[in-house]
């Protein structure tokens, strides 16, 4: 699975600025069971959020627009498959 994300915009003088980035997400593993590329690129962002909530005193509605991006870039989960991440 080929993962491609883009941004652009204007920087703080504003310059017209465009990032992008994309990942190649081979199979992995999870103990004996293989996972497809695909069920590795869902499965990761959903138990780094599952693992945010149960680790964090959050109360209440926890929107996806509220999550700490940082935090949930740079978790487990998402940095095995990923990488580290440049923000």
């Amino acid at each position: 699975v080929v993962v491609y994300a883009s941004v652009q915009g204007l920087d703080k003088f504003g310059r017209l600025r465009r990032k992008e980035k994309s990942y190649k997400i081979f199979p992995s593993y999870v103990g004996k069971t293989k996972l497809r590329a695909i069920q590795t690129t869902t499965a990761a962002p959903l138990c780094e959020v599952a693992h945010m909530l149960l680790t964090h005193d959050w109360k209440g509605t926890i929107l996806q627009s509220k999550l700490p991006t940082r935090t949930f870039l740079g978790g487990p989960f998402v940095e095995s498959i990923y990488g580290k991440f440049e923000l």
